[in-house]
């Protein structure tokens, strides 16, 4: 773990060998609440993307595989998500809008 996480989970106590675990829950409960709103809100569009990016090695300090660190992709991961996301645009049925925070491919995160 990172700077984004790793002073919580120090914090609650949590032991090493747990949190990948935790990470990974914690996107799982993340993505039902996101699946959950959209089926309530039929405009809302879920692309899956759990999956895509090559998780860094345990241990890992700094950029591995597709992660620069627990949070943000790396550019290749970046790549990897805007294909998932161009291939969901180029299949919807109705124009999709990305509004609010948006991402420049290869560049850090970009707040409008």
């Amino acid at each position: 773990m990172g700077p984004w996480l790793y002073p919580a989970l120090r914090a609650y106590g949590i032991p090493d060998s747990d949190w990948t675990a935790i990470a990974h829950l914690f996107i799982d409960r993340l993505a039902l609440i996101i699946q959950a709103a959209a089926q309530k809100y039929p405009v809302l569009h879920v692309v899956e993307t759990r999956h895509i990016l090559t998780a860094a090695a345990p241990g890992t300090r700094g950029p591995d595989h597709d992660w620069q660190n627990e949070i943000h992709p790396t550019r290749q991961g970046y790549h990897k998500l805007a294909e998932k996301y161009a291939a969901a645009f180029a299949s919807a049925d109705a124009p999709m809008v990305m509004s609010g925070a948006a991402v420049a491919v290869g560049e850090r995160p970009m707040i409008q």
